[in-house]
Formats: C-alpha cells, sequence, structure tokens
C-alpha cells in the first residue's frame, strides 16, 4: 500500500515538472525581471559613475535595477531583505525617506552617509507619498536622463550652496 501512494506521488511531482517545462515552450512564463531599459541604464550608469563602490539612494524596492546590474552599493535596499536577516532598519529607512523627500537634513544624510548618487524613476513614490524630485533637480547635476529614470550625482551641484538668490 506504501508503494503505491508512493508511486502515485511521484507521477503527481513528475507530471507537474513537466507541465512546467512546457509553459516554458510555449512562452506562458512571463516572468521579466529587468527590462532592456533597464540593462541599458545600469551600462550607461556604469560608465558616468565615479567608482563601482559609490554608494546610491534608490526607493528601496525589489529587484531595483542599481544594486542587481550595477553592482553598486545602496544606502538601503530592500526591507524583505533585511528583515529576513534580523537587520533593524527602522532608523535607515527614516533617513532614506528624508532624502528621497528632500527632508529638512537630507543633505546633512547625504554627507553623513556617504551617499554619491541617486536615482528616481519619474513619478515614483514610496509608499503613498511621491519622490521629491524638485529636490534634487535643484540642487545637484543630473548625470542620467534616460527613459524615465533620472540619476543625480550627489556630490556636484548644480548652484553652489554659498550663492544666495537676491
Amino acid at each position: 500500500m506504501g508503494f503505491g501512494i508512493a508511486a502515485i506521488l511521484v507521477c503527481l511531482q513528475v507530471s507537474s515538472a513537466v507541465y512546467d517545462l512546457g509553459s516554458f515552450q510555449n512562452g506562458l512564463q512571463k516572468t521579466l525581471f529587468f527590462s532592456t531599459d533597464e540593462f541599458a541604464l545600469a551600462n550607461q550608469f556604469k560608465s558616468v559613475r565615479s567608482s563601482p563602490e559609490a554608494i546610491v539612494v534608490i526607493n528601496p524596492r525589489h529587484n531595483h535595477w542599481v544594486p542587481c546590474l550595477t553592482g553598486n552599493p545602496v544606502a538601503m535596499g530592500y526591507p524583505g531583505w533585511l528583515w529576513s536577516w534580523g537587520i533593524s532598519y527602522g532608523e535607515r529607512e527614516k533617513q532614506i525617506h528624508d532624502i528621497l523627500f528632500g527632508g529638512p537634513n537630507a543633505e546633512t544624510l547625504i554627507s553623513n552617509l556617504h551617499v554619491s548618487y541617486a536615482a528616481i524613476q519619474k513619478g515614483e513614490k514610496v509608499g503613498d507619498h511621491a519622490i521629491n524630485q524638485d529636490f534634487f533637480e535643484s540642487r545637484f547635476k543630473k548625470v542620467i536622463d534616460s527613459n524615465g529614470w533620472s540619476v543625480y550625482s550627489l556630490s556636484e551641484r548644480t548652484i553652489s550652496p554659498s550663492t544666495s538668490v537676491r
């Protein structure tokens, strides 16, 4: 009796694997991790970045092209990765939000965290709040503007901080 149940279970398992392989052949698998535009952005970023160790601030979401395709470290990655390793990320998450939303201490945090670049998609949100792209646009040099993405060099300002408007 035990052999018969085991044989049935093996047949079910093999048939599900065969079905899954058939879906690959028939084009039913539609998982796309990165678009061709994201591969192009990654290559473009690699050509303008100051170093492969330069820290980038991104919207901390899963499968972001910066850490996955360029290898550059990010100021904070996907919270699910951090949580699963037992890393307490609450304070860092608040810091990243302050930077992305252009909070009053954003420039201090950029300096303290040694962030060199910001990669922001047009209209991108963190939760329900839009990233403050005007904050980056008005202060930092845009080094990439392509396919709805902007990458800013946070070490290159568009206006000197000592310049006053009168």
